[in-house]
């Protein structure tokens, strides 16, 4: 079997229709490949994302309740700041874990000045502030489902 230029030319064209015939084969495949990497990297991104607004809002909500609970009233300035981080609660947690917040804000607004001068020695009052205590030390197990870095990449 001889060869020449011709049957060498010809048997090169078809390597190279048989190379172009299996990368247009493969092209989407790549492309789906990638676009689902693309899409797995901009999931946990968000994921991310939502991680570090949760574990600020529980910061936030810490100091909230530590304030309340060193100082036994709440100015409202810190009512405010407070108010303003609640409106994002709805966003971030779940149905329960929204009316515990809620819960914790609408508390807050009976240790406001004018309210505690009306009745800082009452009883409601120092039930008050022990039930804050005790939410205070039960507040990292509140939160554990939602600040659990090993959950962020489920």
């Amino acid at each position: 079997m001889e060869f020449t230029i011709g049957k060498l030319i010809f048997l090169i064209i078809g390597l190279v229709v048989l190379v172009v015939s299996i990368i247009k084969y493969l092209k989407p495949l790549f492309d789906l490949y990638f676009k689902r990497k693309d899409n797995y990297f901009r999931v946990q991104e968000l994921k991310l994302g939502v991680y570090e607004k949760r574990e600020n809002f529980y910061d936030e909500l810490y100091k909230f309740i530590k304030h309340i609970v060193t100082d036994a009233r709440l100015d409202i300035e810190k009512l405010y700041k407070f108010d303003q981080l609640f409106l994002k609660a709805k966003f971030l947690f779940d149905e329960e874990t929204y009316a515990y917040i809620k819960k914790i804000r609408n508390e807050s607004l009976k240790l406001q000045p004018s309210y505690v001068n009306a009745h800082l020695n009452s009883e409601e009052n120092k039930k008050l502030l022990l039930w804050y205590g005790n939410e205070l030390s039960a507040l990292p197990e509140k939160f554990m489902k939602y600040l659990d870095v090993s959950k962020i990449s489920d």
